[in-house]
């Protein structure tokens, strides 16, 4: 079975990356500073929350021991742990938005963008994590090459 291969992956976080600016760009565009109310501060305090929630998901899921027996278990493991990752890096972007239009304070929105950023650089798919997924296979006993499975 042909998978995303590396490259894709990493495209396809960029892309997770453009998105979340083009979200805040739109929130600005449309919804005008105004002045908070009490739901919209609640709002705000739970976007911490979220983006704490996210960070930890994101670390336990890099602690779970990524093992497959061939490429092709290997590449869709990882796949499954990219998108898990980003999935909830994302979260309080996207509280952020919701919160922005119907709140209609586009500084929830620039609040949830802001405390995105530790847990999306976090799901990166980077070389260090790379690094960290072989060496759990190799813990595991397993013979896959994550690299090559993932350029396949």
């Amino acid at each position: 079975m042909q998978g995303p291969t590396l490259a894709v992956i990493r495209r396809v976080y960029a892309a997770f990356g453009v998105g979340l600016v083009v979200m805040a760009t739109g929130a600005l565009a449309i919804v005008d500073f105004g002045t908070t109310s009490a739901l919209t501060e609640a709002v705000a305090l739970t976007i911490p929350v979220a983006a704490a929630i996210g960070i930890g998901v994101i670390a336990l899921l890099g602690r779970k021991a990524l093992t497959a027996p061939t490429d092709d278990a290997a590449r869709a493991n990882y796949m499954v742990l990219f998108i898990l990752r980003v999935a909830f890096a994302e979260a309080p972007a996207l509280l952020g938005l919701v919160g922005a239009f119907v709140l209609e304070a586009s500084i929830v929105s620039i609040w949830g963008l802001a405390l995105t950023a530790v847990p999306f650089v976090m799901a990166a798919p980077s070389d260090r994590d790379l690094d960290h997924r072989q060496a759990q296979l190799r813990a595991a006993g397993s013979p896959v090459d994550l690299r090559a499975a993932l350029r396949a």
